[in-house]
């Protein structure tokens, strides 16, 4: 038996190790110090239990009586007996303790041959396991416990998918005792892989993406479901009607609108001082910086002025100043008026570099960090710097979409999850920065499994059972609960909605604050006057 061992190490050391391939065992070694049925129960030990082959004819040697000879002595042949196990072949024969089942007699002939040359019978597991147990290791946290506490549920789509494999195959979950709810997932699926590799469960499922590394130790089945992970940030939001007037000219045209309104107080006020035309004077109110503000401003709001210039060079510049004031007040209210019915939007994040650089909240669940910081790209290094651990996807995609103030790292499946349940809500995306994971069963090595879940998987696809699946996870998956308005106010909310709006005073902010700017410069320059004044008298 030693040399069984030593060879089947030799074996698995090489590359061309295959489990699924046939053996044939010959026992020739301690026959007669070891019983018959010992040395098998060895062999057995020796290759299911340890290496989990179970395509094996093991052959034991015997002498067996053939036909008489002339002298009528009965003539002792050479034979061998072959046999094997079945593993997973009933209920009780599943894997442990498995009996060893007689084949066949195979009779060496006068030229020392095999009477048989088909030794080899075909031998396979078969798709029906007839309800043997397969154990499962998961690190997936979404899981309660019925009847007493003693079963275990998982309440998770990838969980109705290896039922519904376990069912076709007639397979019976026994799963591994849960991961626990305060260790980071991360670590919880380090250990369920772990418990693959050494031997403690058969199967590793649950949000177990596809990565060469992990399989360099498992294998992997058929991808059962592909995610594309994408940054969402919020939509461009309507700009508030509320000081729009402000907001139609930017802050340069308004600078430039002011220091042309001054020159042109003090070109005029110069030209009607220091200039007349055939002995005319200048009217008294252009020749005071006074006047001359009280005539400009006049023609900026679009009024008469008191009394017209008379010189041409007044004139002339005057009437440059009116065709302006014109020109300005006409696009002022044709803006005024189309901001009134659509503000419009707030520009929206369109990259990754602008998320970066636009100072808005950013964040994902914390295990992304293991992927963006082996990623080759420098931009995934930079997020890992500024991110927050948000594992609150209700409450993260709903800071996106309400709020506004936040960037949320997530699959498409959690988008649309959330929009089953929030109608009206808004989630854009930016284009790049994307991750694209395919979700696999993870099994040892060359398992038995793998063929028969992969074609349990297909079966599933081809008949639509995985979209059923995926509608049923959208109605009762996350988000059973109404999302926490207080991210904004009710009246906020409501307005937001709203296809139509109320035009107020509250609209007309600016000018409001431009009438108390002015009521407040005249107030405190008719306070100066009298001071002055009084003070004048008693000198």
């Amino acid at each position: 038996m030693k040399e069984l061992a030593d060879r089947l190490i030799y074996l698995q050391s090489i590359q061309s190790w295959n489990r699924h391939a046939r053996y044939l065992v010959l026992i020739l070694d301690n026959i007669f110090d070891t019983s018959q049925q010992e040395l098998l129960l060895t062999v057995r030990d020796t290759l299911w239990d340890s290496y989990r082959v179970y395509d094996v004819l093991v052959l034991f040697p015997v002498l067996v009586s053939g036909s008489h000879d002339s002298s009528k002595n009965a003539v002792l042949l050479y034979a061998f007996d072959g046999y094997s196990w079945y593993p997973y072949s009933s209920q009780t024969q599943c894997v442990d303790s498995l009996d060893m089942v007689y084949v066949h007699r195979f009779i060496l002939e006068n030229n020392m041959k095999l009477s048989k040359l088909d030794i080899f019978r075909e031998k396979n597991i078969h798709r029906n396991f007839h309800g043997c147990p397969i154990s499962v290791s998961s690190p997936l946290k979404s899981y309660y416990w019925s009847g007493n506490n003693h079963t275990l549920v998982y309440s998770y789509y990838e969980m109705d998918i290896l039922y519904m494999v376990c069912e076709i195959l007639n397979l019976t979950v026994d799963h591994r005792p849960p991961a626990p709810l305060d260790v980071d997932f991360i670590n919880n699926v380090v250990t369920a892989l772990q418990d693959v590799i050494i031997g403690i469960s058969e199967l590793a499922v649950g949000d177990i993406p596809i990565d060469e590394r992990i399989n360099l130790y498992l294998d992997n089945t058929f991808p059962h479901e592909f995610h594309e992970y994408r940054w969402f940030v919020p939509c461009g939001r309507r700009i508030s009607r509320i000081g729009i007037m402000s907001r139609i000219f930017s802050y340069q045209v308004w600078i430039v609108s002011f220091l042309l309104f001054c020159i042109t107080i003090i070109l005029i006020w110069f030209l009607a001082k220091n200039f007349c035309e055939n002995n005319l004077q200048e009217s008294i109110k252009y020749k005071k910086i006074s006047g001359c503000i009280i005539n400009l401003w006049a023609v900026t709001l679009g009024i008469s002025v008191p009394q017209k210039p008379r010189t041409k060079f007044v004139r002339i510049l005057f009437a440059l100043f009116v065709v302006h004031s014109y020109a300005m007040n006409t696009v002022y209210q044709i803006f005024f008026t189309s901001f009134l019915v659509d503000p419009g939007t707030t520009r929206q994040i369109l990259s990754l570099d602008e998320l970066l650089e636009s100072g808005i909240e950013y964040g994902y669940v914390g295990h992304w960090d293991l992927t963006f910081n082996t990623s080759n790209d420098m931009t995934h290094r930079k997020i890992i710097l500024g991110r927050s651990n948000c594992t609150d996807r209700l409450y993260c995609l709903s800071r996106v979409d309400i709020s506004g103030d936040f960037a949320y790292f997530d699959s498409d499946d959690a988008k649309n999850m959330y929009l089953s349940r929030e109608k009206n809500g808004r989630l854009c995306a930016i284009e790049d920065g994307n991750v694209v994971l395919k979700f696999a069963m993870y099994l040892e090595k060359d398992s038995y499994f793998k063929d028969h879940i992969n074609h349990a998987l297909s079966i599933i696809n081809e008949h639509g059972f995985s979209r059923k699946l995926e509608s049923k996870k959208y109605n009762n998956y996350w988000y059973n609960s109404k999302i926490n308005k207080t991210l904004m106010s009710a009246e906020d909310e409501n307005n937001f909605n709203k296809t139509y709006f109320s035009f107020s005073t509250s609209h007309l902010a600016f000018a409001f604050y431009i009438h108390i700017l002015g009521c407040s410069v005249g107030l405190v320059v008719f306070l100066t006057e009298i001071i002055f004044h009084r003070f004048k008298e008693n000198i």
